[in-house]
Parts: structure tokens; sequence; C-alpha cells
């Protein structure tokens, strides 16, 4: 019985460290796939973006076009009251 204790003991905490090093391993395999889901995202994000930016662009030209096109038919500025 003098014996068992101490090797119930050492494999008790070898288990303990088996365990944890275990739940280390398996929590920086899920933190990579976490990383990587993120990376993901982000490009498709940021490819979202380049889509909206070009979207914006294409209105601000557009927009430019419709003002120039006011200003030639001297409809742009401010316009007179009804009342005047």
């Amino acid at each position: 019985m003098e014996l068992a204790e101490p090797i119930i003991l050492l494999a008790s905490i070898f288990g303990v460290f088996l365990w944890l090093r275990n739940d280390i391993t398996n929590f920086r395999d899920d933190m990579r796939k976490g990383i990587q889901q993120l990376r993901n995202d982000i490009q498709r994000l940021e490819s979202k973006v380049d889509g909206l930016d070009s979207s914006l662009r294409a209105v601000e030209t557009e927009q430019s076009r419709v003002t120039g096109l006011l200003e030639g038919l001297a409809l742009s500025g401010t316009l007179p009251d009804r009342e005047s």
C-alpha cells in the first residue's frame, strides 16, 4: 500500500499534464482556424470595399457629368423663388 500511493499520485499528475498538453494543442488549433477565418473575412470585406469604391467613383463621375449639363443649361446654382 505504501508504494501504491506515490504511483497513484504520479499517475494523476502525469494525467493532468497530458490533459493540459492536449487542451493547449486543441486551443492552438482552434486559434489558428479562427485567425485564418478572420483573414478570409478581411479579404472578403476588402473586396466588397473595392467594389463600393468603384461604384462611388462611377456615381461621382455621373454627378460631374450632370452638373456640367446643368451648368450648360444655366440651371445650376440658386434658382429664383416662385415669388420672384
